[in-house]
């Protein structure tokens, strides 16, 4: 977890990885051009081989190992990321 603004106390726990691959999750909002989600889907096109998750907005056009779920309510977002 990469976290700019996020406590560390909301950051779910778990014991075991059960995802195939692994998944690289970001929380933004593609109302502030300064949060990066335009790097994020350049990371996402460079590799291939993990699954980027991302909560807050929607996209068009990414790659095929984006998936964007809008806005979640916090709850929801912590289980994404669990």
């Amino acid at each position: 977890v990469l976290a700019n603004a996020c406590p560390d106390r909301v950051l779910p726990t778990r014991s075991a990885h059960l995802n195939e691959r692994p998944i690289i999750g970001f929380i933004g909002s593609n109302q502030y051009i300064w949060n990066g989600s335009e790097k994020v889907l350049k990371l996402a096109a460079r590799l291939p081989q993990y699954d980027f998750e991302i909560i807050g907005f929607n996209l068009e056009g990414a790659s095929s190992n984006v998936k964007t779920l809008g806005f979640l309510k916090e709850e929801e977002s912590i289980e994404v990321m669990k």
